[in-house]
């Protein structure tokens, strides 16, 4: 899923498995020196990739294939490429910052996200059916289910400025903990929050964040729509050991 949004070649996807490997041993293990080895890693793979995807561009243009920005490939890394901002193309080094940062973080929360869905189905299975029977209400669904069960706990920040929170004051350079499970679960907000009320709370669900800091539209698409046709599958059921039942 993510290798298709992103646009990584073919090739790459096991050598990013295995890196991804070596990165979580390292960094449960606090080995700086070897998180900064896999870190060189991740920057020299991305470079080549970099290196690759113009190649490609340089070739098709020379071809009178591609004519136009609007005709490249529509993937993330094509539009990372040809992106400016104030008239300035993006550097690799900022490039690849920035596909480290969706590799690194989305793999852990898009694992997160298929254990807690199939595990919230698998234990609800009125809700399996009524998904199968109204497909169109799944991303409310499954928003609802990752809002109830967080794949993302919390982040750490530094406040910019002083900021009055309720009947706390945060000075600028404090760092805070921003609690998403906890703002998610709010019973001043959500009334009973272990209830499933797709359509009441969708306006105040804070599972792609708000402002400037909002997730990332395409790839929750993609999610949802991948689940539907999971769960739409011929009579198939999951049950609460996670067994697939044919009925």
């Amino acid at each position: 899923m993510q290798g298709a949004w992103l646009g990584w070649p073919p090739h790459t996807e096991e050598a990013l498995r295995h890196w991804t490997a070596r990165n979580h041993r390292a960094t449960l293990a606090r080995y700086r020196e070897a998180l900064d080895i896999v870190a060189t890693e991740f920057d020299d793979a991305m470079r080549q990739v970099l290196h690759e995807r113009r190649e490609q561009s340089e070739s098709t243009r020379a071809n009178n294939r591609l004519t136009a920005s609007t005709d490249a490939p529509a993937d993330v890394i094509s539009q990372l490429i040809l992106e400016h901002i104030d008239g300035v193309p993006l550097s690799d080094a900022e490039i690849i910052s920035i596909l480290r940062n969706w590799t690194i973080g989305e793999l852990g929360t898009m694992s997160a996200c298929t254990g807690i869905i199939v595990g919230h189905l698998a234990e609800n299975p009125i809700l399996q059916q009524e998904l199968r029977e109204s497909p169109e209400g799944s991303p409310d669904a499954i928003d609802e289910i990752l809002r109830m069960h967080a794949p993302l706990v919390a982040n750490r920040r530094v406040a910019t400025h002083d900021v009055q929170l309720g009947s706390r004051t945060i000075a600028a350079d404090d760092r805070v903990t921003v609690m998403w499970t906890s703002a998610n679960r709010d019973e001043n907000r959500f009334g009973t929050p272990d209830n499933h009320q797709p359509e009441r709370n969708a306006n105040v669900n804070l599972l792609h964040g708000r402002g400037i800091g909002v997730g990332v539209p395409p790839l929750v698409s993609h999610r949802w729509h991948n689940y539907s046709a999971w769960v739409d599958r011929d009579k198939c059921c999951i049950n609460r050991r996670g067994h697939r039942v044919t009925r």
